[in-house]
């Protein structure tokens, strides 16, 4: 008695299908549970991203302003020693000439 062995023909297209339909069944919740925390992730990046923006505007401003003081402080007294330089030659101009 001989046996035939005939090769198995495979899965058939519908039962393929059906297997990638359940396995993308399964896949979807994980994939957007995924893409929520990213999107969470992102915004909170984004929000301390502007934060810590405002902060350096913040302090840059503060810079630029306590230059400006510092500036305006340095004008001044330099104005207040050519005042006082020129009352000194006045001075000693009006003692030469006595």
């Amino acid at each position: 008695m001989e046996i035939l062995l005939t090769p198995y023909p495979g899965p058939t297209v519908p039962a393929v299908l059906a297997l990638m339909v359940a396995m993308l069944t399964w896949e979807l919740p994980l994939l957007q549970s995924m893409h929520n925390d990213a999107q969470i992730s992102k915004e909170a990046a984004q929000s301390e991203l502007r934060s810590h923006e405002e902060a350096v505007y913040a302090d840059r401003k503060k810079r630029e302003i306590e230059l400006q003081k510092m500036k305006k402080e340095a004008e001044d007294r330099k104005l207040a020693h050519e005042k006082i330089e020129r009352r000194i030659v006045s001075d000693m101009n009006n003692v030469h000439q006595s």
